[in-house]
């Protein structure tokens, strides 16, 4: 069918999502998701297209305060006529998650709520398991458990560059393991070079595959140092914004590149960027773990499109102490048996409503299919 933007209208609300257990990470510890969608509404209320912007302090320059920023600048340029597409791409540079979310937003109303979320995915999706813990004997208790559960990859977030007492850590959920799942090691930038060289050779004969950006976002020369004598492939997340920066991935001799829908411009632009990274003959690892059953369900969905074999780190939907409204999920040997979401009416979402805009422009929306 075909239909008009101007016969919808633009929403978004905050949705925060307090966490199970806070989710540590190197630079703090993450009590809760702050959640925002965007959405669009038809005349009965239904959504129509949606996307997620989930911040996360220390990971860029997005705050809730700036989400509210951009996507009241949104409204305010469709509401006046303006094109959204010619918005969205102005704002990426600069605001990534905001115009990814409104990419998707748009993404879902075209290719259809039915195929991108409500329909079970025909392939299950292996998944990576965080194993959390501080120290080695907690960890190997839930490295075991994890193991027992069936989950083949799991991942540490590592200390604040300490070496050896990662080294021990890493030890510790190696022997729960017993070869039985690979090691992911992510420092989420806090390593030092010469304490990044003794991490990965202690733990070099671990299981270990691959060290996840042990430094900072433009220390392109430390990590292709480090590639040159790791004995653990070395992968990038946080360097990773642009195609170009793919390629730079692949010139320095890194093995591994991760993405996230949250970085990308919309399904569209992650599969084009997992495609590159194929092509440039780099690894690629692919999901966000702070983001709610809605973005992790479109991660799950390009993951499948893609034919990806590598463990998903898009398990940010298994953190909330209440789930996305009306996910189906289930998870069996840590394989994620993906049923859908439900269909949402606006009431599900408004209750955190912060802009609202009548959509003023008529294109029209040629071979749009019906998710309502």
């Amino acid at each position: 069918m075909s239909g008009e933007y101007a016969a919808l209208t633009f929403r978004a609300s905050h949705v925060p999502q307090e966490l199970t257990r806070p989710y540590e990470l190197s630079f703090g510890s993450v009590p809760a998701f702050e959640a925002h969608y965007v959405y669009l509404v038809d005349a009965a209320g239904a959504v129509r297209g949606i996307g997620e912007i989930t911040p996360l302090p220390g990971y860029g320059s997005e705050t809730p305060a700036v989400v509210r920023q951009e996507v009241a600048g949104f409204a305010g340029h469709v509401a006046r006529g303006g094109a959204p597409q010619e918005w969205i791409r102005s704002c990426h540079l600069r605001s990534p998650f905001v115009s990814s979310a409104l990419e998707c937003m748009f993404e879902t109303l075209r290719m259809g709520l039915d195929r991108t979320l409500h329909a079970p995915l025909e392939r299950e999706v292996p998944l990576c398991a965080i194993c959390q813990g501080h120290s080695p004997e907690e960890l190997a208790a839930n490295a075991g458990a994890l193991v027992r559960a069936g989950y083949r990859t799991l991942k540490v977030k590592l200390g604040k560059g300490d070496a050896t007492a990662d080294a021990a850590r890493i030890a510790a959920v190696h022997q729960a393991a017993g070869g039985r799942a690979g090691i992911r090691m992510d420092a989420n930038q806090a390593y030092g070079f010469d304490a990044a060289v003794r991490l990965a050779e202690a733990v070099g004969g671990m299981g270990v595959d691959h060290f996840e950006q042990p430094f900072g976002v433009d220390a392109w020369s430390e990590h292709a140092a480090l590639a040159r004598v790791s004995p653990v492939p070395v992968m990038l997340d946080e360097s990773i914004g642009s195609p170009e920066d793919v390629r730079r991935a692949a010139d320095i001799g890194v093995g591994l590149v991760k993405f996230k829908l949250c970085k990308a411009l919309g399904m569209a632009g992650l599969e084009e960027s997992v495609a590159t990274a194929r092509s440039l003959g780099l690894g690629v690892i692919l999901g966000n773990g702070v983001q709610t059953g809605l973005g992790n369900r479109l991660e799950h969905y390009v993951h499948a499109a893609c034919g990806l074999e590598t463990a998903s780190e898009a398990i940010g939907f298994l953190k909330p102490r209440t789930p996305y409204p009306g996910q189906h999920t289930e998870i069996r040997a840590g394989m994620l048996r993906h049923g859908g979401l439900a269909p949402l009416a606006a009431a599900d979402l408004d209750g955190g409503l912060f802009a609202e805009a009548r959509l003023a422009w008529g294109q029209k929306l040629e071979g749009e299919e019906n998710g309502a």
